[in-house]
C-alpha cells in the first residue's frame, strides 16, 4: 500500500506489528507532506483507524487534497495508517496462514482489545512521543471505545480521539435490516461455510459498489455486512446502554463528527453517544445536509466540510496543550 502513497507524490514506508494472539498488522508511515518546512521536525503522530470491511486506503484513495491521510501530512502531522487482522495488508500471523478458517476465528471485539493496542504501542515506541491523535472512521471509533474502556491506561496515550462517523450502538437505527436479527446466527454460519471464515475485504471494487449502493434506495442494505459477519443479539436491540463496555471509563478526549443524513451512525444513537461519554471536548455536525456515512471517507466535499474543521481543531489543541 505505500506504493499507492509515493504514486500521490509522498514518501511513505512499510510497517508491521504483531498482536498478543499472533496477528501480523501492516501500518504505513506516511514521511513527508507539502506543508512542512525543509528540516523541520515531524508533529505529533496521528493514526488513522479504518472502518469495516475497509483497510486504511481509504485514508488516501481520493486525490491528495481530498485525502485526509495527505491533508495531514501537508498540516505538519507524522501520519500513520493501521490496518486491522483481516485486511488485505493485514492478513500474516504467527501459525495460521489466511487459507486456515482459525485464522478467521475472531470477533469484534478483538479488534479494539488487541489490535488497535498494538497499532498505539507500536506508533508511540518508534515516535517516541508519549500520546498520539487518533482518528477513526465508524467501525474505528467502536475498536476506540472498546479499548479505552476495557484497557483504561490506554486514555494516557491519547491526546484526543477524533470520531468521524462515530458508532458505538445501533439502538436507533432506522433500517429493514432489524427483520435478519432472528437469523443472523444462520447468516453468519452459511458465510463462514462458503468462505472458510474469510472476510472477502477488496477495497477497490467494494468501495464503487458500497458508494453505489448506499446512495441509492436502496441504502439500507449497507448495513447487511456488519449483521452478516458479526451478528447481532436480539436482546440489545432497542437497548439505550450497551451490555459490554463502561463508557465512563474513557476519559480521554473525545472529538465527534457527525452528519444528519447518517443512517448507520444514526443522530439519535451519536447523542446517546455523546452523552455517555465524560470527555467530549468537540461536537461537530456537518453543515451539508445531504451528507452521508461513507462521505465521511469517500466524498469529494469531505475536504470542506469535515477535513478542514478537523485539521483546525487539532491544530488548536496542540496550541492549548502540545508540547
Amino acid at each position: 500500500m505505500a506504493e499507492l502513497v509515493r504514486s500521490k507524490g509522498y514518501a511513505a514506508e512499510e510497517h508491521v506489528t504483531t498482536t498478543e494472539d499472533g496477528y501480523v498488522l501492516s501500518l504505513q508511515h506516511v514521511l513527508s507532506g507539502g506543508g512542512r518546512l525543509p528540516g523541520a521536525l515531524p508533529g505529533p503522530p496521528v493514526l488513522l483507524v479504518h472502518g469495516l470491511l475497509s483497510s486504511a486506503v481509504e485514508w488516501v484513495i481520493n486525490y491528495p487534497h481530498q485525502s485526509l491521510g495527505f491533508l495531514l501530512a501537508d498540516a505538519g502531522y507524522d501520519v500513520w495508517l493501521g490496518n486491522y487482522r483481516g485486511t488485505p495488508y493485514s492478513r500474516g500471523h504467527r501459525e495460521y496462514s489466511d487459507s486456515d478458517s482459525r485464522y478467521w476465528d475472531f470477533r469484534l471485539d478483538e479488534i479494539g482489545l488487541l489490535d488497535l493496542p498494538a497499532l498505539v504501542d507500536y506508533v508511540l515506541a518508534i515516535t517516541g512521543w508519549p500520546q498520539l491523535f487518533l482518528v477513526g472512521f465508524s467501525q474505528g471509533n467502536t475498536a476506540a471505545w472498546a479499548m479505552l474502556a476495557d484497557k483504561p491506561q490506554y486514555n494516557n496515550k491519547i491526546l484526543v480521539v477524533v470520531a468521524l462517523a462515530p458508532v458505538a450502538n445501533m439502538t436507533f437505527i432506522r433500517s429493514p435490516v432489524r427483520v435478519l436479527v432472528p437469523i443472523s446466527p444462520l447468516l453468519t454460519a452459511s458465510a463462514i461455510a462458503a468462505n472458510r471464515g474469510r472476510l472477502l475485504v477488496r477495497p477497490q471494487w467494494l468501495r464503487r459498489v458500497a458508494y453505489a449502493l448506499c446512495e441509492s434506495p436502496l441504502r439500507y442494505a449497507c448495513a447487511l455486512p456488519t449483521f452478516i459477519l458479526f451478528g447481532v443479539n436480539p436482546n440489545q436491540v432497542n437497548q439505550v446502554d450497551s451490555p459490554a463496555y463502561d463508557f465512563s471509563k474513557i476519559t480521554a478526549p473525545v472529538a465527534l463528527f457527525s452528519a444528519r443524513n447518517d443512517f448507520f451512525a444514526n443522530p439519535e444513537d451519536v447523542s446517546t453517544l455523546r452523552r455517555s461519554l465524560p470527555n467530549v471536548v468537540m461536537d461537530y455536525i456537518v453543515p451539508e445536509p445531504a451528507f452521508t456515512h461513507l462521505d465521511f471517507v469517500l466524498g469529494t466535499d469531505a475536504a470542506t466540510v469535515v477535513y478542514r474543521p478537523l485539521i483546525d481543531f487539532m491544530n488548536y489543541w496542540m496550541l492549548l496543550y502540545g508540547a
